[in-house]
């Protein structure tokens, strides 16, 4: 926010800026350039996404603008070059999640490659549970699965992270703390070109989710930015 003077008179000016902290990527829905768009390398660079399906509005956010998915395949996607907004080896998946509906087990995030190597984010439908699921190299699915349950109808912070150096892995939903399993977190033998938000080859989408305030640190269990 900014102060200017015109004609003797003090306007107030609502400027949009980068989300303060360290962090490889953030999408808000809030991004000046369009909702759409997202902030990389600590607010320095800007990512654009491609929407498929999916709504971004004002309806959906839980600060702005937020992302509807009510269907399979839909999805906010952004292109990943060389881990820049990131990395199979380790980081921090961190998001705010509304639970309008669940019918199915729905694929909220997804960072693939192939049936190889992929990063995902799952919500399963009866039990409210959120799983966090790591696999590279053709290696063994390697999932953590919360204790703690996302409500209904209310904003939930949840976050997912992964480390290869520390062969570990955990998933946290709301003020509970992290679930954490010991497992062999494999490095990808392919790049990844794109993070989803949303889904399009893991699974489907059943009932409605309203996604906001996604970020993705580099470090293991990273505190959450927001």
């Amino acid at each position: 926010m900014a102060n200017l003077c015109i004609g003797g008179q003090m306007a107030v000016l609502n400027v949009i800026v980068a989300p303060t902290g360290t962090y490889k990527f953030v999408w808000n829905g809030n991004h000046p350039t369009g909702t759409n768009y997202g902030w990389t390398d600590s607010g320095v660079g800007t990512s654009e996404g491609t929407l498929t399906g999916a709504l971004i509005a004002t309806d959906y956010g839980q600060t702005g603008y937020g992302l509807q998915l009510n269907a399979g395949n839909e999805r906010l996607q952004f292109t990943v070059a060389t881990n820049d907004l990131i990395s199979d080896t380790q980081g921090t998946i961190w998001l705010s999640l509304y639970i309008g509906s669940n019918s199915s087990n729905s694929y909220i995030v997804e960072v693939y490659v192939d049936a190889n190597n992929f990063i995902a984010m799952s919500v399963n439908y009866s039990a409210r549970t959120v799983t966090g699921a790591h696999k590279g190299s053709g290696g063994t699915t390697v999932a953590v699965t919360s204790t703690d349950v996302v409500s209904l109808i209310t904003w939930t912070r949840v976050g997912y992270a992964w480390s290869n150096s520390d062969g570990k892995h955990a998933i946290k939903i709301g003020a509970g703390a992290w679930k954490e399993e010991t497992e062999a977190i494999d490095v990808f033998n392919s790049a990844i070109t794109n993070l989803k938000i949303g889904e399009l080859n893991m699974g489907s989408i059943g009932g409605e989710y309203w996604i906001d305030n996604f970020y993705v640190t580099a470090g293991y269990k990273d505190a959450d930015p927001l």
